[in-house]
C-alpha cells in the first residue's frame, strides 16, 4: 500500500485553521476537516461518538448535508427525541465526547445539516444515493462485516470526484482492501490511520 502525503492529493488543500470545541486537534482531525471543507454531501458510517460528525459539521459549508449511520444507541435515541419533541433530557457531562454530542444536537436543531440514517440503510435505501456523495467516511472496525459485503456498493455511492476515507485498523491483506483495490487505488495518508480511495 502506497503512503500518500495529504498535500499531494489533487484538488484538496490542507486547512490549518480548524473549527472545533477545543484546541486539542490532531493532524488526523485536520486532514478530515480539510476534506469536509470541500465536500457538499458526506456519508459517515460506523461512528461510536459525535466527535468526527461535529468536525464535519463545523468545517463544511452551510449547504453541506451529513448523513450519519451510527452504532451509538444514545445518539440514536437522542436524535429521535429531537425529531419528535425538539427537547433535551440528557444531563451534560464535562468531557469532549459529551460536549460534542451536546453541540451536535445544537447543530441538528439549528440547521438540520445532519441526518440520521436507519440501520437497514444497506438493505433498503442505498440505491437512492447512487453517485451522490463527495465523501464517505468509514470506521471499518465497527461495521467490518457489513462493509466487506458492500464494498462495490460503497464505490457506487461516490460522486464522480468523490473519495472514500477509511479509518483502520486495516492491513494490506484484509478482505475489504482486496475488494476495493481490485477496482481503485488505495493509499494510506501519511501520519494518520486513514486510507484514501479516490473515485
Amino acid at each position: 500500500m502506497k503512503i500518500l502525503d495529504f498535500n499531494n492529493i489533487k484538488n484538496l488543500k490542507f486547512n490549518p485553521k480548524i473549527n472545533f470545541i477545543n484546541s486539542n486537534i490532531s493532524y488526523e482531525m485536520k486532514v478530515i476537516a480539510s476534506i469536509a471543507n470541500v465536500s457538499k454531501k458526506i456519508l459517515e458510517i460506523g461512528s461510536k461518538n459525535a466527535i468526527n460528525t461535529l468536525l464535519f459539521s463545523m468545517n463544511s459549508s452551510d449547504k453541506t448535508s451529513i448523513l450519519l449511520l451510527t452504532l451509538n444507541e444514545k445518539l440514536i435515541q437522542r436524535a429521535y427525541q429531537y425529531n419528535d419533541q425538539n427537547t433535551e433530557i440528557f444531563s451534560k457531562e464535562d468531557n469532549v465526547e459529551n460536549s460534542c454530542e451536546d453541540l451536535l444536537f445544537d447543530e441538528i436543531s439549528y440547521n438540520s445539516k445532519i441526518i440520521f440514517l436507519e440501520r437497514d440503510f444497506f438493505k433498503n435505501d442505498h440505491l437512492n444515493f447512487k453517485n451522490n456523495f463527495d465523501l464517505i467516511f468509514l470506521y471499518f472496525e465497527n461495521f467490518s462485516d457489513i462493509l466487506i459485503d458492500n464494498a462495490q456498493f460503497l464505490i457506487d455511492l461516490l460522486s464522480k470526484e468523490g473519495a472514500l476515507l477509511v479509518k483502520g485498523p486495516l492491513n494490506n491483506s484484509s478482505d475489504f482492501t482486496d475488494l476495493i483495490s481490485s477496482k481503485r487505488d488505495i493509499f494510506k495518508i501519511k501520519d494518520t490511520s486513514l486510507l484514501f480511495i479516490k473515485n
